[in-house]
Formats: C-alpha cells, sequence, structure tokens
C-alpha cells in the first residue's frame, strides 16, 4: 500500500511551528508554492503564477522544498538547477560591498578563486549574491521555522554539553525520536584565506548516532527538524492507512 499527501513534509513543518500567518495564506491562495510566493511579496494575492509567471513558481516551489532544513545559498542554486530553473546573475552594478563574511563564503562554499570581480567569475559571484538574497528573504518570511532549528540545536547541545547519553525530542503522535551518543565535536574542512591558499581547518558540530552503537553522523539544527518531520509525516500516513484500509 503506497500513501502520500501533497508537499506532506513542507506542510507539517508550518503546522508543527505554529505558522499560523503562512497556514492562513495556504488556504486562501489554495496553493503551497502560491502562497509562499504572496509572503514574500513577489506576487499578489489570487495572481495564477503557476499559469502567468511559470518562472516565479518555479522559484517559490524550490524555496519551499529547498530551504525549510537550512540549506545554504550555494546549495540553493544548484538545487534550482535541479527543478529547472537556473537562478539568475545579480549584474555588478547592483552588488553589495564584498565584506569579508560574503568573501568567505564565495571562495570557500561557491569556490570562486581570485577576484570576484574579475570577469570570468561575475556570473557565479553575481548568482551567488543573489540566492543569499534569496535565502535571507525566505528566512525572514518562515522566522518561526529558523527559530525551531535554533531551539532543536540549543537542546541538542545542552544534553551534549551535559554528558547525557541521549538526545530526545517526543513526536506529535507520542512517539520518540532519539540519538545516542550526543556531542561536540571537530568536523575536519579546507578554508582558504584571505591570501587565497587552502589550508586545513575545522568547526566544531554537533555529532550523534541514529541508532544505538551506530555510526556517528554530523547534525545541524535544520536537520533535526528534517529527521522530526519525517518522522512525524510518517507517523501521519500510517495513521492514514491504518483507517483507509
Amino acid at each position: 500500500y503506497v500513501a502520500d499527501y501533497s508537499q506532506i513534509e513542507a506542510r507539517m513543518s508550518l503546522w508543527l511551528v505554529n505558522d499560523t500567518h503562512m497556514m492562513d495564506a495556504l488556504k486562501r491562495e489554495g496553493n503551497l508554492y502560491a502562497a509562499n510566493a504572496v509572503a514574500m511579496g513577489w506576487c499578489e494575492s489570487g495572481e495564477n503564477i503557476k499559469h502567468d509567471k511559470p518562472d516565479l513558481y518555479r522559484l517559490a516551489k524550490c524555496c519551499v522544498l529547498g530551504l525549510g532544513y537550512g540549506m545554504g545559498a550555494v546549495k540553493f542554486i544548484d538545487s534550482c538547477k535541479s527543478q529547472g530553473l537556473d537562478l539568475p546573475s545579480m549584474p555588478v552594478e547592483q552588488w553589495p560591498d564584498i565584506d569579508r563574511r560574503l568573501l568567505f563564503i564565495l571562495r570557500n562554499v561557491g569556490g570562486v578563486r581570485g577576484d570576484p570581480y574579475d570577469k570570468a567569475n561575475r556570473f557565479r559571484v553575481g548568482q551567488i549574491i543573489k540566492s543569499i538574497q534569496t535565502v535571507d528573504a525566505w528566512r525572514q518570511a518562515n522566522h518561526l521555522v529558523c527559530e525551531k532549528w535554533k531551539a532543536l540545536e540549543a537542546a541538542f547541545k545542552s544534553r551534549a554539553i551535559a554528558g547525557k547519553e541521549t538526545v530526545a525530542f517526543r513526536l506529535p503522535s507520542g512517539r520518540v525520536k532519539r540519538y545516542w551518543n550526543p556531542q561536540l565535536a571537530k568536523e575536519p574542512t579546507i578554508e582558504v584565506g584571505e591570501d587565497g591558499r587552502e589550508h586545513p581547518s575545522f568547526r566544531i558540530a554537533m555529532r550523534a548516532s541514529v541508532m544505538r552503537g551506530g555510526p556517528a553522523s554530523f547534525f545541524t539544527g535544520g536537520s533535526l527538524l528534517e529527521n522530526i518531520i519525517q518522522a512525524s509525516a510518517r507517523d501521519l500516513l500510517m495513521s492514514a492507512i491504518v483507517e483507509t484500509c
């Protein structure tokens, strides 16, 4: 028996964080992606963007399906491309000042080498800047989801710091989602410095096992929410299957 609901994870995320504003928009627009576009200020309520503005509809869809679990700007570009949408590149005259934070993202996440203003880099840099602005705008419009990431991350870290054996989150169904041996560990990385050279580095990240005695994996607040939503969606679908059968 195969069962599914339309956009079940994205809809359940709104319900779990009690985003009444977005849920009301969904009821009003009748389409999750159109509701997202209205909330972002990209179109007016009632517009049929699926038919009249297909690229805008596709962008809204990519935001809803890709950004709910903490996806970053560079990965978002690839996610859009997988959905048939090439995110536009911002013209160089519209770029903000490239400060140290943006330069770090361009070099260490975006793979940009050399001067960002070089002609060979301009399209890639402009695309990343456009993506950063899109991701930031989505997070502002969906701040309750982002706050949930932070709350889950804080709960995980507090248990790890206290030396607890597990981190447990109770699902809406009453089931418990557990992580074993939670810890804050060094995750090796390669970082490109201000001199443009690569050198070994690390970041402090959350790590735990999803099965007792199993291998450890790294987590973020977004991936913790993803696990909770997927487990909750499983519970909802199982309940629907039992009632249907």
